[in-house]
């Protein structure tokens, strides 16, 4: 038997299902508010809306990781670098960064 039982399936299609329908809708509704007005451009269905949604998904990635990813990714590679490395990042990020009174004044 499956763990979690078909109740828990039809709830997390019907959630996918919704989600699904009201991102296409507010890409559709968007687009249809600014694109003709801004820049002329022609109006796009629902459909025409999913495959915008999916292009700019396959552009920009697909959300790797997770949450934290990107502070995992870091504290990797934080972790490897050598004590000199990292004071030499920590000087380079606070000349650049920060007014140059405050770290005159450490």
């Amino acid at each position: 038997m499956w763990k979690y039982g078909i109740k828990w399936a039809v709830k997390i299609s019907v959630w996918f299902t919704v989600m699904f329908a009201l991102f296409g809708f507010a890409v559709m509704y968007l687009w249809n508010w600014l694109v003709p007005v801004l820049f002329n451009g022609s109006s796009i269905n629902f459909w025409q809306s999913v495959g915008l949604i999916l292009l700019a998904r396959f552009l920009v990635g697909f959300g790797k990781g997770g949450p934290g990813y990107m502070k995992r990714k870091m504290s990797r590679g934080w972790s490897s670098m050598s004590e000199e490395e990292q004071n030499r990042l920590r000087d380079h990020f606070k000349s650049r960064w920060c007014n140059k009174q405050e770290v005159e004044q450490e």
